[in-house]
């Protein structure tokens, strides 16, 4: 599950996950409240990964953290936070809030495959 209002980042990302050999299905969300509105109607199978970009529109990143958080049918579910922002507090207040990873967005093409798809990779292997 992927929360990411940027298409060029979610070519990224699909990008990051072939070069590190993950196997997906992506379902996407452009606007928070959309994804929001998602868990709520969500039924079995779970995600496998849920990835949230901290921008979204309508509902921030941080607002669809808590709500997957606070939902106890996600508890096994790794959330990663993936931001521009390379902010000290953000990313701590991401993890308080329950984030398995939070990832700062490489603006060079190949630090940010290797980096959110071998991420993506850890957390699905646990």
């Amino acid at each position: 599950m992927l929360a990411e209002d940027n298409d060029a980042d979610v070519l990224l990302f699909k990008e990051a996950l072939r070069t590190s050999a993950v196997n997906f299905e992506l379902e996407r969300y452009v606007d928070g409240e959309a994804c929001i509105r998602s868990f709520a109607a969500h039924t079995a199978p779970l995600p496998d990964l849920i990835v949230i970009d901290l921008n979204m529109p309508k509902i921030g990143g941080f607002e669809i953290l808590r709500t997957v958080r606070a939902d106890l049918r996600f508890d096994g579910v790794p959330v990663v936070i993936v931001t521009s922002s390379s902010s000290v507090s953000e990313r701590l207040k991401a993890l308080s809030l329950g984030a398995n990873a939070f990832i700062v967005k490489s603006m060079r093409l190949r630090d940010f495959l290797m980096t959110v798809g071998g991420s993506v990779k850890a957390l699905l292997h646990q």
